[in-house]
């Protein structure tokens, strides 16, 4: 934790980087540490930490959003942030980044099109939403992802496409399933470890960061009634980030 901590106070220089090669790679490569040090607060549950990411993130998003052009998947991380507690003209600039970007989003591009259906999701754009997350659960059936991921993203998918067709009874079911498969992949890397065995487990696989900012709509658009069916999350517990990333 301590060396992702350092990178806190490089944000200017990322951004310095950034401007004079007038390549957004160095920011980007800045971003994939500093999620890394979100994911382990989370995991720790250490707020503090948690806080300095989360601003961090908002310190720099509007500036790469006006001047970069990003694709939609490199927005992942800040919509996700700005879905589950973020000020509102950050969220509303997300969403329309993403939805407005002209590019095509492949089928491999997990984080295309996750950042399209929480944006299309976030804007009540139903047909974009189930399209996009239909589009997710065939590459799914299909198999092109691994299998742990497979795991993942077909939970993801079929949540988004239970929120977007107003399947409020089967909710919770999904929201359990999206956090089941997260606790999956962490179990059997962590077995791994113990073991001696190689692993591809990183800090960022310790949050669900897509899953929370889904949990959170859910959340926001339940009756009263639905919401006390909600079951209580690890991975993807939005309520805690709430609290924790901002004052």
């Amino acid at each position: 934790m301590a060396m992702y901590a350092r990178l806190i106070g490089r944000v200017d220089d990322a951004r310095t980087t950034a401007l004079s090669l007038n390549d957004i790679g160095p920011v980007m490569e800045w971003y994939g540490a500093l999620e890394c040090y979100l994911g382990g607060a989370y995991y720790l549950r250490n707020a503090a930490a948690f806080r300095n990411a989360v601003t961090a993130h908002q310190h720099l998003v509007s500036w790469i959003v006006r001047r970069f052009d990003p694709v939609p998947g490199d927005l992942l991380t800040d919509l996700c942030l700005s879905l589950i507690h973020g000020p509102a003209p950050i969220r509303r600039m997300l969403v329309a980044a993403i939805l407005t970007h002209g590019e095509t989003i492949d089928d491999d591009d997990t984080s295309g099109l996750l950042a399209r259906i929480l944006a299309a999701t976030s804007d009540l754009d139903q047909t974009l939403a189930i399209r996009e997350a239909n589009r997710l659960l065939h590459a799914c059936l299909d198999r092109r992802y691994a299998r742990q991921d497979t795991r993942i993203l077909m939970a993801f998918a079929v949540t988004a496409l239970r929120l977007n067709t107003a399947d409020i009874a089967r909710l919770p079911a999904g929201l359990t399933k999206m956090d089941a498969a997260r606790r999956a992949l962490v179990a059997s890397e962590l077995s791994r470890m113990r073991h001696g065995r190689s692993t591809a487990i990183s800090a960022t696989n310790l949050i669900d960061l897509p899953g929370a900012a889904l949990a959170a709509i859910v959340k926001s658009r339940a009756a009263r009634t639905a919401r006390a069916q909600l079951p209580d999350t690890v991975f993807l517990d939005h309520q805690w980030m709430a609290r924790a990333g901002w004052v």
